[in-house]
C-alpha cells in the first residue's frame, strides 16, 4: 500500500527540463510541417502504401508500422512511464504536457517513455495531431482530416497496447486524476492491471492526487493510495453531483444513485491488497452513511471519522515511500495545477497550449479563485462548485504524442 507521490515528486530541475522539451516540440514552423507531410507521403509511396486513387495510404501504413514493430521489453530493465494530460509546477508557471514531464524524469531517473521507443519516435515524428501537418496533407495529397484522425487513433492505440504488454516491474504514471477519456484511463491502466508482470500493485503515481473538498478527509486519504488511483476514474468522484448517467449505467447502478453511494460501490469492486481492506471498509461505511456529500459535510462526519492509513501523519510520512516529498513549489500548499480536466484547477487562461502556441500563465489570483478548479479544504474557493470543463473542451486537440 503506497502513496508514491510522497517520494517521487518531480524536482524543480525536472520541471525546468520538461518546459524546455515542450518549447522545442512546439516550435514547429509551417515549412517544417510541409516537410513532415512530404516525408510521410514519401514513406507511404516507397513501401507501396497507396490508395486505389493514387493517394498515400496513411491509415494502412501507420497501422502496419505499429503492428509490425511493437514495443519490446526493455533489455536493460528500464521501468516504463505512462502519462496523461498536463499540469503546472506552481502558480504563474507554464502548463507542461505530462508527456514532456515524463520524458524529463525519464532522462534523470532511467525510465522508458512510449514516444522515445524506436517505433514511438518514428510515429511521433509524423506529428499527426498537429493542425499544420494535417493542413499540408490535405493541400498536397487531398487527405481528409477524418482519415488522419482514424489513422493516428488506431496506430497509437496499437502501439500503446504493445507498450503496456512489454512493461515489467514498476510502472510510473504521470497524472493527477485519471479521466475515462484519456488513453491512460481507458486503455493503459486496465491493460497494466492484466499484465502479470506489473498489476495495479506496481503502478506508482508520480504526481499527487488533487484535493477534492467535498470528499471527507478520510476518503481523500484513502483515494491517494496508488492501488486505488490505478482503478478509480476521476468521473466517479470529482463532482459532488456524482458520476455521469452513462457511467452509472455501466456500473449497473440506478440513475438516482446518491453520489457518495456510487463511489462506495466502485471502491467495493476494485482489487486491493489485504493491508487496505480495513481502510476501504471504513471509507465505504462513511460514504453510505449519507445521500450527498453536502450531508456528510453538514453532519461533520468527514472530519470526525477521518482515519489516515497506518503510519500516515502528514505529507511525506508514508513509511513505504522513498523519503520525504521534495518541495517543488513556493506557492500555496496545493498539488500541481492541472489544466483541461473537469474539476481540476488551472493556472492558465482558456487559451490553447501545446497544439497552437505557448501556454499563457494567468495571475496567481486566478490559481486561487473559485473558478480555478476543485475547492481545497479550508482554502480559497472552498465550497465553490468545480469547473464544468471536460478534457479538450474548447481547445484544439493536442499536438503531443498520442494526443492525450
Amino acid at each position: 500500500m503506497t502513496k508514491s507521490f510522497h517520494g517521487l515528486a518531480p524536482t524543480p530541475g525536472e520541471w525546468a527540463r520538461a518546459r524546455r522539451l515542450q518549447t522545442e516540440y512546439d516550435s514547429l514552423t509551417e515549412a517544417e510541417a510541409e516537410e513532415i507531410a512530404h516525408r510521410l507521403a514519401g514513406d507511404c509511396y516507397s513501401q507501396n502504401y497507396v490508395t486505389p486513387d493514387g493517394r498515400p495510404d496513411v491509415g494502412r501504413y501507420t497501422r502496419d508500422l505499429a503492428r509490425n514493430s511493437p514495443v519490446e521489453p526493455s533489455p536493460d530493465g528500464k521501468p516504463f512511464a505512462f502519462w496523461s494530460y498536463e499540469s503546472a509546477e506552481s502558480p504563474g508557471t507554464d502548463v507542461v504536457g505530462h508527456r514532456h514531464l515524463a520524458q524529463a524524469c525519464a532522462e534523470a531517473r532511467g525510465y522508458q517513455v512510449l514516444e522515445t521507443t524506436p517505433t514511438g519516435q518514428k510515429l511521433d515524428s509524423y506529428r499527426l495531431f498537429e493542425p499544420s501537418v494535417i493542413r499540408e496533407l490535405k493541400r498536397h495529397y487531398d487527405l481528409e482530416e477524418s482519415e488522419i484522425k482514424g489513422a493516428r487513433k488506431e496506430a497509437w492505440k496499437n502501439l500503446s497496447r504493445s507498450y503496456t504488454q512489454a512493461a515489467r516491474g514498476e510502472a510510473y504514471a504521470f497524472a493527477p486524476d485519471v479521466s475515462r477519456d484519456s488513453v491512460l484511463g481507458r486503455d493503459e491502466l486496465p491493460e497494466l492491471k492484466d499484465n502479470p508482470d506489473v498489476g495495479t500493485d506496481r503502478v506508482r503515481f508520480v504526481l499527487p492526487l488533487p484535493e477534492h473538498a467535498h470528499l471527507p478527509p478520510s476518503v481523500q486519504a484513502f483515494m491517494e493510495h496508488d492501488e486505488v488511483r490505478a482503478q478509480v476514474l476521476m468521473e466517479t468522484y470529482v463532482s459532488p453531483s456524482g458520476p455521469p448517467l452513462d457511467m452509472l449505467k455501466d456500473e449497473g447502478l440506478a440513475p438516482d444513485t446518491p453520489p457518495p453511494h456510487a463511489l462506495a460501490d466502485k471502491l467495493g469492486k476494485i482489487d486491493l491488497p489485504p493491508a487496505l481492506h480495513d481502510e476501504r471498509d471504513r471509507a465505504i461505511s462513511l460514504l453510505r452513511s449519507a445521500d450527498s456529500y453536502a450531508d456528510l459535510d453538514a453532519a461533520g462526519r468527514g472530519a470526525k471519522m477521518a482515519v489516515p492509513a497506518a503510519g500516515i501523519s502528514g505529507p511525506g510520512a508514508d513509511p513505504h515511500s522513498a523519503g520525504p516529498a521534495p518541495s517543488v513549489s513556493s506557492g500555496p500548499s496545493l498539488p500541481p495545477v492541472s489544466k483541461g480536466l473537469p474539476g481540476v484547477g488551472t493556472a492558465v487562461s482558456g487559451k490553447p497550449s501545446s497544439a497552437e502556441g505557448k501556454a499563457t500563465p494567468a495571475p496567481a489570483a486566478d490559481f486561487l479563485s473559485p473558478k480555478a478548479g476543485p475547492p481545497v479544504r479550508g482554502g480559497a474557493g472552498a465550497g465553490a462548485p468545480p469547473s464544468p470543463r471536460t478534457p479538450h473542451s474548447g481547445r484544439p486537440e493536442r499536438g503531443t504524442g498520442r494526443g492525450d
